[in-house]
């Protein structure tokens, strides 16, 4: 089994959970979006957030497609 990513920081504070993996953010403007994809352990990078994020959890959502996000 591949090394697990330290997902646990006090800057992560915008996240969800789907089928496919949890998806997750800090609140700052830039900061990347990543998924943890839980078949293979994969950390990937889908981008930066578009501005300063909500500080709340859970405030990304994905489309049931896995196509599209909406943060707030």
């Amino acid at each position: 089994m591949p090394p697990r990513p330290q997902l646990i920081s006090p800057l992560l504070a915008n996240w969800t959970v789907t089928q496919a993996g949890l998806y997750f953010s800090a609140a700052r403007v830039g900061e990347p979006i990543h998924i943890y994809r839980y078949k293979g352990g994969q950390l990937t990078n889908l981008g930066t957030t578009p501005g300063e994020l909500v500080d709340a959890s859970p405030n990304i959502a994905i489309s049931p497609d896995g196509h599209w996000m909406i943060v707030a």
